[in-house]
């Protein structure tokens, strides 16, 4: 035999001690995350128009958020996905995702602030449906009530936050 079995309870001992910690840390950061999810909120902060595309008849957007940060800890922006909608049409979808990026290099949301502005952009296709609204984002974007749904992940050093938003500009 390789272990006696003074060995082998060692060895059990050293496992068990790992799997403690591990669901020890799981916990954790499932309740840092429910914690979090009261002090975190994803802004609809503004629609710009960035570019119009003739030829191929589509116009691209600029989608602005923010991230408000009530809590002590500081965060990072994970992922934003989104639907736009203008005057009760919808538009377009768009995403911003920083997951490739390692923590230090994301959007950084300190503690009892906000983000800088986070900017995604939205490709609308010109068609039978919306080329009414078409025509009044280029002409008087200013008017237009915007509405987006969407959802976002907000990180910390190791709990993910999931968080919803539902907001009318």
């Amino acid at each position: 035999m390789i272990l006696d079995r003074r060995g082998r309870i060692f060895v059990a001992s050293i496992i068990a001690g790992a799997i403690v910690v591990f669901v020890a840390m799981y916990i954790g950061a499932n309740r840092q995350a429910e914690l979090l999810e009261s002090d975190i909120n994803i802004i609809f902060a503004d629609v710009k128009l960035k570019n119009v595309d003739n030829v191929n008849n589509a116009l691209t957007l600029n989608v602005i958020f923010e991230v408000s940060n009530d809590s002590n800890v500081v965060l990072t922006v994970g992922e934003i996905s989104y639907e736009l909608s203008g005057d009760n049409q919808f538009l377009c979808k768009g995403a911003a995702s920083f997951r490739d990026i390692p923590l230090v290099g994301r959007p950084q949301i300190f503690s009892q602030s906000k983000s800088a502005p986070i900017e995604t952009e939205c490709v609308v296709v010109k068609s039978d449906t919306n080329s009414l609204i078409w025509d009044t984002i280029i002409n008087d974007i200013d008017n237009i009530r915007w509405h987006v749904n969407g959802n976002g992940e907000i990180e910390s050093s190791y709990a993910v936050i999931p968080k919803q938003f539902d907001q009318w500009l």
